[in-house]
This record gives structure tokens, C-alpha cells and sequence, in this order.
């Protein structure tokens, strides 16, 4: 078991966002933003809309970030999680309360939710960039929902960030080189 110790700094960090800087109302927002079935649909009718207008690179950006988040979450949940020593801010301070449903589990290193946000927004970006000035946004609004809520410390959620945009990056170098084989044939 691997024990990956709290700065100081998180700590402060995840007792100020989980604690004294949480209001009221932004309660709602941050257990929405944290909640990955409130944006299923969204995503269906986005990834919906690069299709159509780009069928090659919208079906590779869904694809590709469907891989990767795929894979890193299984990474996370069945792997890493699994090894290392690092409880969830609302399992080990006793002042913070956790917001939402999705804080059911103890361990929190690496954040699941922050690593498929990542996946998402890198695999659209390599396509899309122009997109981008909305998913960075909304990746970092996924992550600070995750610390207001109680349920991460920052590292967890940066190396969630990192782990799902890398396997975007690795899955797109798959895919392009794949298609270049294809296309020597």
C-alpha cells in the first residue's frame, strides 16, 4: 500500500473549499458540475453535433475520449485506488461535510471524475481546438466541484487531469498511425 501524504497546503486548501469558501449558493452547482449523469445527455447531443458537421474527426474525438476514459477510469478504480493509502477530505476531516452522491467511496487518489473530464476535453481539443476555450472551463469547474464537495484534495485532482488527457494523447497517436497504416495499404 502505497501512502501518499497531504501538504499542508491541501489540507488548508480542502478545509477552506469544502468548508468556510462553500456557500450556499453555489451548493447546487458544484453537486451538478460533480455529477456525471446530469451531463450524459449533453454530451450525447454534443459529441452529436461534431459528427455531423465532421463526421472523420467528431466520431475520433468521441471515440478517442471514450477510450481513454474508459480506460483510465478502470485504471484508477481497479488499480491505483486499490494500492494507495490517500481517504477521501470528508472521511478523515471531521468539519467537512460531503455535498452530493457521488462521495460514496473512501479512497480519493486519483480523482475519477477529474481524469475523464481531462480524457474528454484533450480528445476534443486534439480535433477540435477551437473548442477548447469551453472544455478547459468546464474540466476545471469538474475539479474544483470535486474539492468543494469534500471529496478530493488538489493532487488528486490534477493527477486525475494528467492520467486522462495523457491516454487521449496516447489513443490519438494509436488511431492516427493506424489510419496511416491503413491508408499505405
Amino acid at each position: 500500500m502505497v501512502k501518499i501524504p497531504i501538504s499542508l497546503f491541501e489540507d488548508r486548501l480542502a478545509r477552506w473549499a469544502a468548508g468556510s469558501g462553500r456557500h450556499r449558493r453555489f451548493d447546487s452547482i458544484m453537486i451538478a458540475a460533480s455529477n456525471p449523469y446530469q451531463w450524459i445527455w449533453a454530451m450525447i447531443l454534443f459529441f452529436g453535433a461534431l459528427i455531423y458537421f465532421d463526421w472523420r474527426d467528431g466520431l475520433a474525438a468521441m471515440a478517442i475520449g471514450s477510450a481513454a476514459a474508459g480506460l483510465s477510469d478502470a485504471i484508477n478504480s481497479k488499480l491505483i485506488k486499490k494500492h494507495t493509502d490517500r481517504w477521501r477530505p470528508s472521511k478523515t476531516i471531521r468539519e467537512i461535510k460531503p455535498l452530493g452522491i457521488m462521495n460514496s467511496g473512501k479512497k480519493s487518489f486519483p480523482s475519477n471524475h477529474a481524469t475523464n473530464t481531462a480524457a474528454f476535453a484533450a480528445s476534443v481539443g486534439i480535433y477540435f481546438p477551437f473548442l477548447l476555450w469551453f472544455f478547459i472551463p468546464l474540466t476545471l469547474l469538474v475539479g474544483y466541484s470535486r474539492l468543494y464537495c469534500g471529496a478530493h484534495y488538489l493532487l488528486d485532482v490534477v493527477v486525475g487531469w494528467l492520467h486522462g488527457a495523457s491516454w487521449a494523447v496516447v489513443f490519438y497517436f494509436l488511431l492516427e498511425s493506424t489510419l496511416r497504416l491503413f491508408e499505405q495499404l
